[in-house]
């Protein structure tokens, strides 16, 4: 079997031989080239011919080589691939004698942050407000929360909270709930600027 690999910090060519193919038994690894800049891609060629990749200053070379002429020759015999990996021992199973208390999200549900908000309000105004969120360590609760009040006399507070839980794993349980004002209508004057004499503006609830 022949492989490139850059094992040695550059690519070169490999043959893996196995006493017994069918159960890849018996592996002897040899390495096949020597390449400075690398040697890629190497292919049985018809024959006993190997085709490889060679990279040059100028580009990329195709050339060929007798495969078994250079594994008798200059190949160089290398440890098996699998030995080259490091092994590292199991740490040591550890025990915790420690007292056991339900799990309690709080600690962790709560806020860490919070975001300033502006938005287009009623009659050119605006809201200004703040945004936050928070989760448990284990994922089993989230939340989002967003308020804002306006910058004039239209309208009240704004604001929204979104909670899920997946505790059930399936069903995920989600509550909502948002307020937020809107105009219903006004009446207007025979100006030219058609200036508002009044105006309606009612709360939008939603759960």
């Amino acid at each position: 079997m022949l492989y490139s690999s850059d094992r040695t910090g550059s690519a070169q060519v490999y043959v893996e031989r196995f006493s017994d193919p069918r159960t890849f038994a018996g592996a002897t690894t040899d390495r096949l080239s020597d390449a400075a800049t690398g040697l890629f891609e190497p292919t049985a060629a018809p024959g006993r011919y190997t085709a490889a990749v060679l990279f040059r200053a100028d580009g990329y070379h195709l050339g060929i080589a007798d495969c078994c002429a250079a594994s008798g020759g200059s190949a160089a015999h290398v440890a098996d691939y699998r030995d080259t990996v490091s092994r590292t021992a199991s740490a040591p199973a550890v025990v915790d004698n420690g007292a056991v208390s339900r799990y309690s999200p709080w600690r962790t549900l709560l806020p860490r942050y919070w975001l300033p908000t502006v938005d287009p309000g009623l009659d050119n105004g605006y809201r200004i407000g703040a945004m936050t969120s928070g989760f448990d360590v284990v994922g089993r609760h989230s939340f989002s929360a967003n308020l804002s009040v306006p910058t004039n006399d239209r309208g009240g507070l704004v604001g929204g909270l979104s909670y899920e839980y997946s505790g059930f794993g399936l069903p995920i349980i989600q509550l909502d709930a948002s307020q937020d004002w809107q105009t219903l209508g006004g009446i207007g004057g025979r100006d030219p600027k058609q200036t508002f004499i009044a105006r309606t503006i009612s709360p939008h609830l939603e759960r």
